[in-house]
């Protein structure tokens, strides 16, 4: 008998239903929300809202996190860079992958963006947990002009981004849920049924249009859903593999410091930038592009 009572709630759980027992032999079925099933749901979402970006532009960023194994904290770092620099996410991407080596300091430096502007106001009687003590003792006594803050600590600072003026934590309440789960951009995922409860966009505007939640939909949507986001990206990442997806770089030149005399800007102009044009790839892999 409890075998079969097992098999039975097995079945109905799986089904995707709650359960709720009423007595001897009476149980009932109930829908229930599923949990997200991964991460691009939360990146679409927050892409969307946060970053004001169009379907494709989602697509594109999460095809070339799949391709290049990005951080999903260096999505938000590149994203919130591109944003504040108005150039394109494909530019911003070329310029930290191929010009900056990978430093998000340098990165930051290149577009000339002010370091203030990853920071949210933190009370002084809040006491700030790895990794944003450092950052936040350089914003507290003013001196971020003079800091070079490290990879983790842009990551950091950018989810917190998000978390406070998207997802509305009270900065107390989003170290309480770092410490919690136990890293920043983990807070993004876990907590994502607070999206847009903070009513800001990346630029401290008042959100305008805001996207469906595919948490929110019933199994048959959100499969649905699910799909053609695979469908897309997949596409996104066979267009860059044969050189239809190259970075657009119209806009790179915003916000530039004087580039003259370096190794990398010699040669012809139309060449300069490409994904390819270091190492010998074609952007496939994971390699260097």
């Amino acid at each position: 008998m409890r075998a079969i009572g097992f098999s039975l709630l097995f079945g109905v759980a799986a089904s995707g239903c709650g359960v709720v027992v009423r007595g001897p032999g009476v149980i009932e079925a109930r829908p229930v929300q599923l949990a997200v099933w991964d991460e691009d749901e939360v990146h679409y979402v927050v892409f969307r809202d946060y970053f004001g970006c169009a379907d494709q532009d989602v697509w594109r960023i999460n095809a070339y996190r799949r391709i290049y194994s990005l951080d999903a904290g260096d999505l938000l770092f590149l994203m919130f860079v591109a944003r504040h620099a108005s150039i394109t996410f494909e530019a911003a991407f070329h310029s930290w992958w191929n010009v900056c080596a990978r430093d998000h300091h340098r990165l930051v430096l290149q577009y000339r963006i002010q370091p203030s502007v990853f920071f949210v106001p933190v009370p002084a009687s809040v006491v700030c947990p790895p990794p944003y003590g450092r950052a936040y003792g350089y914003w507290r006594h003013r001196t971020l002009g003079s800091a070079s803050l490290s990879v983790d600590e842009y990551r950091a600072l950018a989810a917190m981004k998000v978390g406070c003026d998207y997802y509305g934590h009270p900065a107390h309440t989003f170290f309480e849920r770092v410490k919690s789960v136990g890293a920043p951009v983990k807070v993004i995922y876990a907590d994502h049924r607070s999206a847009g409860n903070g009513n800001k966009d990346c630029r401290g505007l008042a959100l305008g249009h805001r996207v469906s939640r595919p948490w929110e939909m019933d199994r048959g949507q959100r499969e649905g859903w699910k799909k053609h986001a695979d469908e897309c990206c997949k596409r996104e990442e066979n267009e860059h593999a044969h050189g239809k997806g190259k970075p657009d770089h119209g806009d790179e030149s915003h916000g530039k410091p004087e580039d003259k005399g370096r190794p990398e800007d010699k040669g012809k102009p139309e060449d300069q930038g490409k994904p390819e044009d270091k190492g010998g790839g074609k952007g496939k892999g994971k390699g260097k592009p």
